[in-house]
């Protein structure tokens, strides 16, 4: 489900595994890809908020103990 979310809304993705500052810094970074979007320059940036929002997911899952079955 977060993998879902940080593909959609990557700032939301990160503030949801708990790191507030990242999740600024990645709104700022995506609200830029979606300046340069709307100029028809910026399509290939968009992909670099993502990415980070799929990293710090996948490390945050990596982080926690899986329960024993």
């Amino acid at each position: 489900m977060h993998y879902g979310i940080a593909l959609v809304f990557p700032p939301v993705a990160i503030l949801i595994s708990g790191r507030l500052f990242q999740a600024v810094l990645n709104f700022l970074l995506c609200c830029v890809s979606i300046a340069l979007i709307c100029s028809g320059t910026g399509f290939l940036v968009h992909i670099a908020p993502v990415v980070w929002a799929l990293a710090v997911v996948h490390g945050t899952h990596a982080e926690t103990p899986r329960r024993a079955n």
